[in-house]
């Protein structure tokens, strides 16, 4: 008995490999110039088209593979159950993507269909076409054989699903490692449908941002920076709170790594920040101010009047008044006080933390939150790492729909 997974079906799906045929397998080394001669992930994941469809070649290569392996080698005594372990992402199913995933039966022996009750159902079978390479999928009504699956949701369907257009994004991910394109998946074109917001904490091993005296600069290295600015170029809008901009005067804008400036969003409530901040900066990118306070902002500026309720204001009236921008991916960089209450209202998609390594010991951390008073109360995202070369990534889900993009799509 042997348990194998099948690594080839998980992202980024390029570049994809082709089936060869079994005598000249070898050592598998054959395989090593379908790699070079492949897609870049780069060059894919830009088009969610593209992705959507090298995802369901990945599907029949791997259904290939394996029925071909039952018809070259298998006898009677061969049982192989084929597991999915999880549904596809939303970025290729939809955020409403149902939660069965495909079992499938390849096996010579009908007494194996006999012996469970779990209601089978006829399946696809791959079917191999070795002088090109490829393979399909022939539906069930087309099967030559007694090949038989559980219920396969969310695939046939996949590539049929619309696409919402979004610009050129193939600039900021130009010689991305391929180990990172997972972290930046959920902001490419059409993941899923409405807005998708994230926070981002640039933070040392213990958890500073800044000295207590205020200096932030060098907390994070040159990977943290530039991985910062290709997350503003992958967004639609960066939102800060006034008191970033107080201390920091940030700009904002795109400059290790190609791509276009993101919308720069203040929340100022009370007008505090002076007109000469490098976000109200005038270089061609929209700037948007939500505030309560009559203050006058420089000219092209656009302000939006809060309404304060109890002194607070729900972040989904940011989100809200952002999509009527057309603005969807939408990116709050700090500070702790404006990316607390995103959290602890649940208006976050994703958390980014990146984590250098330094310690600062006394100083402001990157997030303000609530007090919890029991650890069991705590939340506990599902979370991926990812090695920046010296920084760390924790990428943490909070939405059900957002868990496995990363680590286990």
């Amino acid at each position: 008995m042997a348990e194998i997974a099948l690594i080839s079906s998980h992202l980024p799906w390029a570049p994809l490999p082709r089936l060869v045929p079994w005598h000249d397998l070898g050592d598998g080394t054959i395989f090593n110039a379908q790699v070079e001669s492949g897609e870049h992930p780069a060059a894919v994941w830009p088009d969610i088209a593209a992705v959507r469809a090298n995802y369901l070649t990945s599907i029949e290569y791997v259904l290939g593979a394996l029925s071909s392996y039952v018809e070259r080698f298998g006898d009677d005594r061969l049982v192989m159950i084929v597991v999915g372990d999880h549904p596809p992402i939303p970025m290729i199913a939809g955020s409403e993507r149902p939660r069965t995933v495909p079992v499938r039966n390849l096996s010579a022996a009908p007494a194996v269909l006999n012996a469970t009750d779990w209601n089978w159902t006829d399946g696809m079978r791959p079917i191999r076409m070795l002088q090109s390479g490829r393979c399909r999928i022939l539906p069930p009504s087309r099967l030559p054989g007694p090949n038989k699956s559980l219920i396969m949701a969310g695939l046939a369907d996949a590539h049929t699903m619309p696409v919402k257009p979004r610009g050129d994004f193939a600039a900021p991910l130009q010689g991305l490692a391929p180990h990172l394109l997972p972290l930046y998946a959920p902001l490419l074109p059409a993941v899923r449908g409405g807005s998708f917001v994230f926070g981002q904490v640039g933070q040392s091993l213990d958890g500073r941002i800044a000295t207590r005296s205020g200096d932030a600069k060098g907390v994070s290295g040159a990977a943290g920076i530039q991985h910062l600015h290709r997350l503003r170029a992958l967004s639609d809008a960066v939102i800060v709170g006034v008191g970033t901009v107080l201390h920091d005067d940030p700009r904002l804008t795109v400059r290790e790594c190609d791509g276009a400036d993101p919308v720069r969003v203040l929340i100022d409530p009370n007008g505090r920040a002076p007109n000469t901040a490098r976000v109200f900066a005038a270089d061609g990118v929209r700037r948007i101010v939500f505030q309560r306070a009559d203050v006058k902002r420089p000219a092209g500026v656009d302000v939006i009047r809060l309404d304060v309720q109890d002194g607070r204001i729900d972040p989904q009236v940011f989100i809200t008044h952002l999509a009527a921008y057309g603005l969807d991916r939408i990116m709050v960089e700090g500070g702790a006080r404006t990316l607390g209450p995103f959290l602890s209202a649940g208006a976050l998609n994703r958390l980014l933390v990146t984590v250098s390594p330094l310690i600062i010991g006394d100083g402001p951390s990157g997030l303000s939150l609530p007090e919890v008073p029991n650890l069991c109360d705590c939340l506990r995202p599902d979370a991926t790492f990812f090695d920046l070369g010296g920084e760390m990534v924790v990428d943490c889900a909070l939405r059900d729909q957002d868990i496995g993009i990363a680590n286990r799509s």
